[in-house]
């Protein structure tokens, strides 16, 4: 399954079926190329509302 960058880590560690309603919150660069979800890990960045650099994903 192709999916965004910011989704990668999610679906890693949670797999790809989700419940009806279900949200998901991520955070996204703003520059391509950059990472800021690394899969490898499992616990995912919080995103901080004063930071220029990325913005809020939030996924339905």
């Amino acid at each position: 399954m192709k999916v965004p960058g910011d989704l990668a880590s999610h679906f890693h560690w949670h797999g790809g079926h989700f419940t009806d309603g279900q949200i998901i919150d991520t955070v996204t660069l703003r520059r391509a190329g950059t990472v800021v979800n690394n899969w490898k890990l499992r616990p995912e960045p919080v995103w901080n509302g004063d930071d220029e650099k990325a913005w809020r994903a939030v996924w339905h």
